[in-house]
């Protein structure tokens, strides 16, 4: 045992000392970008092919009419059972970089896909069960009192934030197809007027 042992042993301290490196580097840069950070150790355990136990949140970037708008927190979670009903978090790869969608879970068929109907593109669509990275349990509406205090806690940039707002507005303003446009633009535009009371405020302070 004492060979085997010291070299177990020595095996366990060298995989130890890799994963306090990798914790003291994941705080050093979660101290700017928390939320950053969460997401992207969940996409790299999944794209592992581990499954994990955790969920994370982060801001939406889009817009779903009805079910979430850009600035809200989406709270995903990781779990791997799938039930019929759920909203799928599940995305792939293209030229411009990856493809996040929402999908809800319609069935299973026989050969292990999944068949779903895209929240995105309003169509039924068939995806592998490894496509999906999360499923979406709760919308947090932007500036309610959980999500300021979720978003203080956590993101904490507002300059991105309005940002990514202003960069959904000018999206669907060059949308040709007409849809939820006018919608979504009064809820994001209402966003923004919410963020210039807020600096307004900070700035007479």
């Amino acid at each position: 045992m004492g060979f085997f042992g010291l070299k177990k042993k020595d095996a366990d301290d060298e995989a130890r000392e890799i994963e306090l490196k990798i914790i003291e580097y994941m705080e050093e840069l979660s101290s700017k970008h928390p939320l950053f950070v969460a997401n992207a150790l969940k996409k790299c355990v999944s794209n592992m092919g581990f499954a994990d136990d955790i969920g994370f949140i982060k801001l939406a970037s889009n817009s779903q009419s009805n079910l979430y708008y850009t600035g809200d927190i989406l709270l995903i979670s990781s779990k791997r059972d799938l039930d019929i009903g759920e909203i799928l978090e599940h995305g792939f790869f293209t030229e411009s970089g990856y493809l996040e969608l929402y999908s809800e879970l319609k069935s299973f068929n026989r050969e292990g896909y999944l068949n779903v109907f895209s929240l995105n593109y309003k169509e039924d669509f068939i995806i592998l069960p490894t496509d999906v990275t999360g499923i979406l349990l709760k919308v947090i509406p932007f500036y309610e009192d959980e999500w300021y205090d979720l978003f203080e806690k956590s993101v904490n940039d507002y300059s991105s934030l309005r940002e990514s707002i202003e960069d959904s507005i000018e999206f669907y303003e060059n949308l040709e197809d007409e849809g939820d446009k006018q919608n979504i633009q009064e809820v994001l535009s209402s966003r923004i007027k919410v963020l210039d009371e807020k600096e307004e405020k900070q700035i007479i302070i």
